[in-house]
């Protein structure tokens, strides 16, 4: 009867330490999933480097910031539209989205993103008659206009934008400089 007992009690004794054991390596890894995730939520890389690829993006009108993040994920903008979600949340976003039309490059992340999205949108720059195309090459500036007294400002996702709201491209090689957009008078 003792040897019985003592086998018992033996056999007890491991399945509580194995028990004890995936309890630890379950919250272990848990906590590991939280920290990665969180860590993720500020500090998330955009896609690719500069200078990156430009992405046609529509926002229609009533999409939720999920359905937004699912639609960047399917652009290859962003990795993770949980991830998006929950940044939304946590920076005020989540119901700031306007729909529109906008173009989105993969060397933004999901912050300036958002930032762009809770914007109005602008109008194409290869077909309104106020856009600008400016070129920064070293310390050479040169900029080609077609607006008429507009002044060039960039704009937090760095594209320029004339004060009438327009966006512009700007391709910049070198140093960069703020130049106003000259008009022609008209």
């Amino acid at each position: 009867m003792n040897a019985k007992k003592v086998s018992l009690s033996l056999l007890g004794l491991i399945f509580r330490i194995v028990l004890a054991i995936v309890i630890v390596l379950v919250v272990y890894n848990v906590a590991t999933s939280a920290y990665k995730f969180g860590y993720k939520v500020f500090a998330e890389k955009a896609m690719s480097e500069e200078p990156g690829t430009d992405v046609s993006v529509t926002i229609a009108k009533g999409e939720s910031a999920m359905d937004i993040g699912k639609l960047l994920v399917d652009k290859g903008l962003i990795r993770d539209s949980k991830l998006f979600y929950v940044q939304a949340i946590l920076f005020g976003k989540k119901d700031a989205f306007l729909p529109g039309d906008y173009t989105l490059n993969t060397s933004e992340t999901a912050i300036t993103m958002m930032d762009i999205l809770s914007t109005e949108p602008t109008a194409d720059a290869s077909t309104s008659s106020g856009t600008s195309d400016t070129s920064t090459t070293g310390t050479d500036t040169s900029t080609d206009t077609t607006a008429s007294d507009n002044t060039a400002v960039k704009n937090d996702s760095g594209a320029a934008t004339t004060d009438s709201g327009t966006a512009t491209d700007t391709q910049n090689t070198g140093t960069e400089t703020d130049q106003p957009a000259v008009g022609n008078g008209n």
